[in-house]
């Protein structure tokens, strides 16, 4: 186990006694061959657990419980409402095999992929088409690609001259 995840496991559960056999074994298996793991164990018990340890508890009214536990039932039924009409409204969907959804989601993405690469930029900015537009015509008559001229290269001898000097 990596120290990461086995500091992680200390803070969150194995001071809490909130772990199965397994995965404690683990994690004392981990702290017998780790002293950096066990440096951090003690350093959490001397200042997150130590100062709690002698804490009273404070319990407030019952009134205070009680609307609390009304404020809870009242969210858990207006969730629990919407949750079902909305499972109510997907069960026919996820009788459907798995496979279906992952075919239909990679063809659906691919899909958007080339719908966005193909998107014409020109029509939403016409100053960037018309600027693609000469872009590509300068490179191409620096290319060589004389068939843009129509022809006549009287006019742009000058041109020609500047780009090859």
């Amino acid at each position: 186990m990596q120290c990461k995840k086995a500091q992680e496991v200390l803070l969150t559960r194995y001071l809490d006694k909130e772990m199965g056999s397994k995965e404690q074994a683990r994690i004392e298996e981990h702290l017998a061959a780790c002293p950096g793991c066990r440096e951090f164990l003690e350093t959490v018990k001397v200042t997150a657990v130590a100062p709690f340890k002698e804490a009273t508890e404070i319990r407030p009214d019952d009134v205070v419980w009680q609307r609390i536990q009304e404020k809870i039932a009242a969210n858990e039924t207006r969730l629990w409402g919407w949750l079902e009409r909305l499972a109510d409204a997907s069960v026919p969907w996820l009788r459907v095999a798995r496979p279906v959804f992952g075919t239909a989601f990679v063809a659906a993405l691919t899909l958007l992929v080339v719908v966005l690469a193909r998107w014409p930029l020109a029509q939403t900015d016409p100053v960037y088409g018309y600027m693609l537009e000469q872009t590509m015509f300068l490179s191409d008559l620096g290319a060589g690609n004389t068939d843009l001229l129509n022809g006549d290269f009287a006019e742009y001898d000058v041109i020609f001259d500047q780009m090859a000097g």
